[in-house]
C-alpha cells in the first residue's frame, strides 16, 4: 500500500512540471512605442500678388539725318537766269515806255497800248499798257502772238508764219474795270525780216473783247538795252 502511494506521489511530482509549462501564459515583451513628434510649422505669410502689366517704353524714333541736296550746275543755272527773269521784267513793268500812242488800238471799251521793246542777255521783252475806260472787268484768257506777212509777196509769206510763246511773264490776269495794267512778255532773242510783223492778239475770257497789236521788225531790232 505504501508503495503505491509512493508511486503515485512520484508520478504526479513528474507530472507537475509539464503542466505548469503548459498552462503558463506567453508573455510578450511590448516594443517601446516610438512617439511621432509632429513640428507645427508656422504658416507661411500671404504675399498678395499684383498682377504685372508689362508697358512697352515708348522709343523715340532716331531722327532721319537731312540729306544736302545739291543742285547741278544746270539747275543753278536755270534758277540764276529765273531770278534774272522776274528782275528784269519786274524793272520794266515800271516804266512808262518810250513808244507813244501811234500803236494803240481801241476796241469797246479797251485801250492796248504796245509801249516798247527792250533786251537784256540775249532777251527780247515786249512792254504793253492795257486800259479798261469800261464798267466791266477784262479777263485775260490769252496772249497770242504769232507773225504775218506784209507787202506784196504776202501770199509767198503765208506757209512761214511762226508761233512765239513766252518764257516769262508778269502774270497779269484781269484788268479791273476803270483801271491799266502793265503786261511784260519775254521771249528769247529773235528777229524778223522786213515782209513780216509780230501779232500781239489779247483774248477775253467768256467775252468777245479781242484786240491785235501789231510790233514791226524794227521795233524789235532797235530794242532798247535795259540795265539791272
Amino acid at each position: 500500500m505504501m508503495k503505491k502511494t509512493l508511486i503515485t506521489a512520484l508520478l504526479i511530482g513528474a507530472f507537475l512540471p509539464i503542466t505548469a509549462q503548459t498552462t503558463k501564459k506567453k508573455v510578450y515583451k511590448k516594443k517601446p512605442i516610438k512617439k511621432t513628434v509632429v513640428k507645427k510649422v508656422a504658416p507661411k505669410p500671404k504675399v498678395e500678388t499684383t498682377a504685372v502689366v508689362s508697358v512697352k517704353e515708348e522709343v523715340a524714333p532716331k531722327p532721319i539725318k537731312a540729306v544736302e541736296i545739291v543742285p547741278s550746275a544746270e539747275e543753278i543755272s536755270e534758277r540764276q537766269s529765273a531770278e534774272r527773269l522776274d528782275k528784269i521784267g519786274e524793272l520794266i513793268s515800271k516804266k512808262s515806255g518810250y513808244i507813244k500812242n501811234r500803236n494803240s488800238v481801241y476796241y469797246k471799251g479797251i485801250i492796248a497800248m504796245f509801249k516798247g521793246v527792250y533786251t537784256n542777255d540775249n532777251k527780247i521783252y515786249i512792254l504793253f499798257d492795257i486800259k479798261n475806260t469800261s464798267n466791266l472787268d477784262y479777263d485775260i484768257e490769252s496772249v497770242f502772238f504769232n507773225t504775218s506777212p506784209v507787202g506784196k509777196r504776202k501770199e509767198n509769206l503765208e506757209l512761214e508764219e511762226r508761233n512765239f510763246a513766252p518764257i516769262w511773264d508778269n502774270k497779269v490776269t484781269v484788268i479791273k474795270k476803270k483801271s491799266s495794267q502793265k503786261l511784260v512778255y519775254a521771249f528769247d532773242k529773235f528777229t524778223l525780216n522786213d515782209e513780216k510783223v509780230l501779232n500781239a492778239t489779247l483774248r477775253e475770257n467768256d467775252g468777245e473783247r479781242e484786240v491785235n497789236i501789231v510790233v514791226t521788225p524794227n521795233q524789235i531790232s532797235e530794242a532798247d538795252y535795259i540795265k539791272l
